[in-house]
């Protein structure tokens, strides 16, 4: 009887410990959100197929410019137009794209292999720095200075590296 009555206090202090000692605890709980998914910031994300090059074009210096691209594989009209060297520019999209130290970064895609041409449109002369690896960690990049008529033709090779034409 002794070892039933001991037996019984036992589960007793285990209830009693079990209830009043752990009060203090914090049970991480699950916040539900409501915020919508959104793609992650990929700035090339839209680029239509993933073996684009991931191309950028930024402001360096100067009093800022509107810049027109022609052979871009992202581009809002078709262009034509223009050949140097082995960089022959016959079809792709084309886009303006005003570029300035407010306005200092613009992305677009490019196929692998395909020449395309950067020209000065408006506005006063602009430094650039273009490169077609701005998704990798060191990319190969280009310095431009643009001014009036200018017209600079680049090629992408396979691996996304820039050649001038």
């Amino acid at each position: 009887m002794k070892i039933h009555q001991n037996f019984v206090y036992v589960i007793c202090f285990c209830v009693v410990f079990i209830n009043f000692g752990c009060e203090q605890t914090d049970i991480p709980v699950h916040q539900v959100r409501d915020d919508p998914i959104t793609k992650r910031g990929d700035p090339c994300g839209d680029c239509a197929f993933i073996s684009d090059c991931c191309c950028v074009i930024e402001y360096v210096s100067g009093d800022g410019a509107v810049l027109r691209l022609c052979g871009t594989s992202d581009g809002i009209d078709a262009c034509t137009g223009g050949s140097v060297g082995s960089c022959d520019v016959n079809d792709g999209g084309g886009l303006d794209i005003n570029i300035s130290s407010s306005n200092p970064r613009h992305y677009l895609c490019m196929d692998p292999g395909q020449p395309f041409w950067i020209a000065f449109k408006s506005g006063a002369t602009v430094t650039i720095k273009i490169t077609c690896q701005a998704d990798e960690f060191n990319p190969q990049t280009i310095m431009a200075t643009l001014g009036s008529m200018d017209r600079f033709y680049y090629s992408t090779n396979g691996s996304c590296e820039l050649d001038g034409c």
